[in-house]
């Protein structure tokens, strides 16, 4: 599954620090930057592998086990 959002995009050298627990491009008082830290942790926890793939637009993708 892919999602693609509108927004600027995500850098190459910040891609994995995306999903670190309260990393965020934001201000402090506009995020707590605990997201995607979840997201991928609840992915992980079901097999999956959830990741961004690309700079701009950010594609996010979510890849499933087959069984």
């Amino acid at each position: 599954m892919e999602v693609i959002d509108s927004g600027a995009g995500v850098p190459k050298e910040l891609r994995e620090k995306v999903f670190e627990p309260f990393f965020s491009s934001k201000s402090k008082r506009e995020s707590l930057g605990l997201g995607l830290s979840t997201a991928r942790s609840l992915a992980e926890n079901m097999g999956a592998r959830l990741y961004v793939s690309s700079q701009s637009p950010s594609t996010f993708r979510l890849e499933f086990p087959k069984s």
